[in-house]
């Protein structure tokens, strides 16, 4: 039998982080067993502790609603696949190809078995991988869908939220223009539960530049969806 996983949960103590960070942690440790999940008329199967952004859905339309008709026959590269779901829409748009990676080996798998309920598996391929590590072409969209609080990690399921001292983040910027097309993009998010400063400032430092950033003010926070290309 599988142990309670909200019970082990509750053995961390996560009294440092905010309301709703803990909200979330108590979501993905709520079910012992895959559970089904609908976003905008897809309905996605989700793993016990693989990241699903319920009732945080505005960090998924930031980057799966926004312009998704420039999917349409492009090489797409999604960064944390989690459930799949930001591979699935690229996928259903008509992107070319897809390739989604996650760090996490349950939530590869989750993110196979969702493109295969929808008959993506000829497009999308999902690789277990950090970060870049098991990645190979260029890409013309990079998805970067990277945990957003600065915090110690006990267990790998954990990387879904928090990013130890950023240096996931880091490592993302020095080295994901090795896989970007010269007139590609990058699209990421992130919020006021993170550090919005510092995460501009590697944009910069990477010689990157923001061409499009939308805001969205939810439950107190700010999320900023970004859209990035070479200097």
């Amino acid at each position: 039998m599988i142990p309670c996983l909200l019970e082990q949960c509750e053995k961390r103590n996560f009294q440092d982080i905010d309301y709703h960070t803990q909200a979330l942690f108590e979501q993905m440790c709520s079910a012992n067993n895959p559970y089904t999940a609908d976003y905008r008329g897809i309905e996605l199967i989700v793993y016990p502790r693989v990241f699903f952004p319920l009732p945080y859905s505005s960090q998924l339309r930031g980057i799966t609603k926004t312009d998704v008709k420039n999917y349409s026959g492009k090489r797409v590269l999604d960064v944390g696949s989690g459930t799949g779901i930001r591979s699935i829409v690229a996928g259903l748009s008509g992107a070319k190809k897809v390739v989604a990676t996650d760090i996490n080996e349950n939530a590869a798998e989750n993110t196979q078995e969702n493109v295969i309920k929808y008959n993506l598996d000829d497009k999308i391929e999902v690789l277990e991988s950090n970060l870049f590590d098991n990645v190979d072409g260029i890409f013309d969209i990079i998805i970067g869908y990277l945990p957003i609080v600065s915090h110690d990690v006990h267990e790998i399921w954990e990387l879904a939220v928090f990013d130890p001292d950023y240096s996931i983040h880091r490592r993302f910027f020095r080295e994901v223009k090795d896989y970007l097309d010269e007139n590609g993009i990058i699209k990421m998010v992130h919020s006021s539960k993170g550090n919005l400063d510092y995460f501009e400032e590697l944009i910069d430092l990477n010689d990157l530049i923001i061409f499009r950033k939308k805001s969205s003010h939810k439950f107190g926070l700010t999320w900023n969806f970004y859209d990035l290309e070479f200097k």
